[in-house]
């Protein structure tokens, strides 16, 4: 259950994953879905992510897109304290936060943005969310095996992309990995980085504080 101060703070969930894995199909999900929340969403480059035209309202400089389904997609730059900051004191501020990171990134590093600056007065992190290509797998090479494993390690909610390309032992063997690095976390289960109907961030964030 929330504190009454994180009642009064933007949540934050940290997207995370290798290069691959189907974190931009999933924003892409996100953004055309009709969930009915105004949400932020924080990508290293926004013009990766396939935004239908008729979804734009409105464009503000080089780095938002404002869309029609309130949401708003923002590029980090280089300074995520401040991007987060610009959009916390924005007039109409977002009821949500969602973060992209690099396939590279530590997610307990980018969570520390958040909780260890001034940004904790505006934000908490409600979940950090790793999409791990169950295809690609046993794939990672030798010299990110480290970071893979901490992305998952780190992750309230993991989702397995892709089950469809592996077959039925192949993924019980990889849950079962999971579980043993992050036996905490929730596993939900996708093709293409759908997750369940439209209110799938509504859904993983409760799952995230549920448990």
């Amino acid at each position: 259950m929330s504190s009454k101060n994180e009642i009064n703070r933007i949540p934050v969930t940290i997207l995370t994953g290798f290069l691959g894995a189907g974190k931009t199909t999933l924003l892409n999900h996100l953004l055309h879905g009709g969930h009915g929340r105004r949400i932020a969403v924080l990508v290293n480059d926004f013009g990766a992510v396939n935004i239908d035209a008729q979804l734009i309202v409105g464009v503000e400089g080089e780095d938002t897109v404002n869309l029609a389904n309130g949401c708003i997609c923002c590029t980090i730059r280089d300074d995520l304290y401040r991007a987060v900051l610009e959009i916390c004191q924005r007039s109409d501020p977002p009821e949500y936060i969602l973060v992209e990171t690099s396939g590279v990134s530590d997610p307990l590093a980018v969570a520390h943005t958040f909780t260890q600056t001034a940004l904790s007065q505006y934000v908490h992190v409600e979940a950090i969310l790793t999409v791990v290509d169950a295809e690609q797998y046993e794939a990672i090479p030798r010299e990110n095996q480290v970071l893979a494993l901490d992305q998952i390690g780190t992750a309230d909610i993991v989702v397995l992309n892709k089950v469809d390309l592996i077959t039925l032992p192949q993924r019980i063997a990889i849950e079962e990995r999971i579980r043993y690095i992050s036996p905490k976390a929730r596993i939900l289960l996708t093709q293409h980085g759908q997750l369940s109907a439209i209110n799938w961030v509504r859904d993983a964030w409760q799952l995230a504080v549920s448990g």
